[in-house]
């Protein structure tokens, strides 16, 4: 049992991770770690988010998931070959849920088996290179690959990773401004020092249950108005 420390204050978080279930051509699945803090409450509600990482090869997409389920950085992490699963459990104001998370490779050579990992996630991060302007040329390609296969409710966000690096290659304001002209959000992160990988995910988190409340609050208003044209129509 390995116990792991929530960066925010205001989420209790409860892991359980399903560690480098890599598929090499998306068959054979290599050794799974597990990790397990704090149970959650099995008569509590329990939602999925299902989350997808893309973007260029090594860009950091393992990097990220790496700080964020096991709060460390391993700067001799190896290419993703096809994708990597993880799942971890957290609870945010008394409601569970479980997140599982896709981080999809790069590769030319994967990118035809890559919508099958992104087209049923609720919540979508295109990770590029700050320090590499190719990566983030790539990013229009990841997202009108996103936008025609993946759900239109799907929130996307476009992080851009390595901020730890001092000469950016991509300023903040660039990647702002394409965020802001396709109508997702920007935010800066850095696995190697952990500097917004909470937040991004937090963030995202956040926005997918604000959608299902509104989903929840719209489907009580129509049926009050059943109810309602019901007994209109009794009387």
């Amino acid at each position: 049992m390995v116990l792991l420390l929530s960066q925010s204050t205001n989420i209790r978080y409860t892991t359980q991770i399903y560690k480098a279930a890599k598929y090499s051509n998306f068959t054979n699945t290599d050794k799974t770690k597990f990790i397990l803090i704090n149970p959650l409450q099995t008569t509590e509600t329990l939602i999925d988010i299902r989350v997808a990482l893309v973007g260029d090869t090594c860009v950091g997409k393992s990097s990220i998931s790496q700080r964020y389920i096991e709060n460390k950085f391993d700067p001799n992490i190896t290419s993703t070959s096809g994708a990597s699963f993880l799942r971890k459990l957290l609870n945010i104001n008394n409601t569970n849920i479980k997140l599982q998370i896709w981080d999809t490779a790069g590769q030319e050579k994967f990118r035809a088996l890559t919508p099958m990992y992104y087209r049923s996630a609720e919540l979508i991060f295109i990770v590029f290179d700050v320090s590499r302007e190719e990566s983030f040329k790539s990013v229009p390609y990841w997202l009108n690959e996103i936008k025609d296969k993946s759900k239109p409710t799907a929130v996307i966000i476009l992080a851009g990773n390595k901020t730890d690096i001092e000469n950016r290659a991509v300023k903040s304001e660039e990647a702002e401004l394409f965020a802001r002209q396709n109508n997702i959000l920007y935010l800066d992160c850095s696995a190697k020092s952990g500097n917004g990988v909470q937040a991004l995910f937090d963030v995202g988190i956040k926005i997918r249950l604000s959608q299902i409340d509104a989903l929840q609050d719209s489907a009580k208003q129509q049926k009050v108005v059943k109810e309602v044209s019901r007994q209109d129509c009794c009387m």
